[in-house]
């Protein structure tokens, strides 16, 4: 199990405000990936409720409340598995 830092949550749900260079780009994408096998039970993380503060308050004042609710729903709620 890994521990799972507030950062991966943000490059994987924020959009950017500007064209990324590739090496963010890529960091980005490694983002997005990571969510997915979580999302998926594929990887088992841990966090913290300081790390889902950040991302909470992050999401909230880019995205708007109903948003970042919805997002925060789904990083603290297990989805059912298939295994």
């Amino acid at each position: 199990m890994r521990f799972l830092h507030s950062s991966v949550f943000l490059h994987a749900y924020l959009k950017p405000r500007r064209k990324l260079k590739p090496r963010e780009q890529e960091v980005k994408e490694r983002a997005k990936e990571v969510v997915r096998r979580v999302d998926e039970q594929a990887e088992e993380v841990v966090t913290t409720v300081v790390h889902v503060v950040k991302v909470t308050n992050i999401l909230e004042a880019r995205l708007g409340l109903e948003k970042s609710v919805r997002l925060v729903w789904r990083i603290l709620t297990p989805q059912t598995s298939t295994r």
